[in-house]
């Protein structure tokens, strides 16, 4: 498999529409071929804890509906399994080890991207540098 894994930055980006940001973020997922972009469901847990965060109201269920009217039917969502998890604890142990510990969820989303041969799409490079999986920004040229 080849492509793109799309971190939660990314979708939360695609959902502000008022962030400048939105419009590179946009370009360049229409630019993807068919087939090319996926997510995990790593990411749709830390969106829908975003979403079980805000307070009751009309923000919430446009949330909720964005989630999982639009967001989830959009892109395969490839499993955190077995494999994923073990290579998970290699990650974090290889950072730890490194004495530069990523952050899990982080790490969750690299390992399932690397299991699948695909680079993590991100507009919080930062997040995925010493993690040790390609990446890209988006919304960088």
């Amino acid at each position: 498999m080849s492509g793109y894994l799309l971190d939660t930055s990314v979708l939360v980006t695609l959902g502000r529409l008022k962030d400048p940001r939105h419009v590179l973020v946009r370009r360049w997922l229409d630019d993807q071929p068919d087939g090319a972009l996926h997510t995990c469901t790593v990411v749709i847990g830390e969106l829908a804890r975003g979403v079980a965060a805000l307070a009751d109201g009309r923000r919430r269920r446009r949330e909720e509906h964005w989630l999982h009217h639009t967001l989830i039917p959009a892109f395969p969502i490839l499993l955190f399994d077995l494999d994923a998890s073990v290579r998970w604890g290699t990650l974090m142990g290889e950072g730890q080890r490194a004495g530069r510990l990523p952050p899990s969820d982080d790490a969750k989303i690299a390992a399932v991207a690397a299991l699948h041969g695909l680079t993590v799409a991100t507009v919080n490079p930062r997040d995925f540098e010493r993690i040790g999986v390609p990446f890209l920004d988006p919304t960088q040229p």
